[in-house]
């Protein structure tokens, strides 16, 4: 991920599933990933003080 430039679940936000595969990430990863970013990010915002 260090390659990819992602330090931050917000830089998913640039990527396609694909783009994560060809980097070397499994495709069910890389689409659960890709997939599940905006209810982490909602999650997130509602749990953090």
């Amino acid at each position: 991920l260090h390659d990819l430039g992602i330090t931050h679940f917000s830089a998913f936000h640039n990527f396609k599933a694909c783009e994560l595969e060809e980097a070397g990430i499994k495709k069910g990863h890389a689409r659960s990933l890709i997939s599940s970013l905006n209810r982490f990010e909602c999650h997130l915002k509602t749990h953090q003080p």
